[in-house]
């Protein structure tokens, strides 16, 4: 029986299934938006953004009476985090 027939046979039941569609297509538009939000490629911080960040992070482990390093290792240029001990200069972490 086509949808037609059905409204024409039961209005509840062509109101019910003309709501369904609707409100899939209204979540199927939204899902894609999602999507599209999620895809968006994040913006890269600028060499100041990086800095003040850096001297942040170093003010608020400093009150931990710990410090912390950060050193772009030179043969892989990945970003090397270390936290030390203020007091003895042993490095208690180092990220990666």
């Amino acid at each position: 029986m086509s949808a037609e027939a059905i409204g024409r046979a039961n209005p509840q039941a062509h109101i019910a299934m003309t709501e369904n569609r609707e409100s899939a297509r209204t979540h199927k538009s939204e899902s894609a938006a999602d999507n599209q939000a999620i895809a968006a490629p994040v913006p890269q911080p600028t060499e100041e953004e990086v800095r003040k960040s850096a001297e942040f992070v170093s003010e608020a482990v400093s009150r931990l009476n710990r410090g912390i390093r950060f050193e772009i290792d030179d043969s892989t240029h990945i970003i090397i985090t270390k936290v030390i001990d203020k007091n003895t200069n042993e490095r208690l972490r180092q990220i990666p």
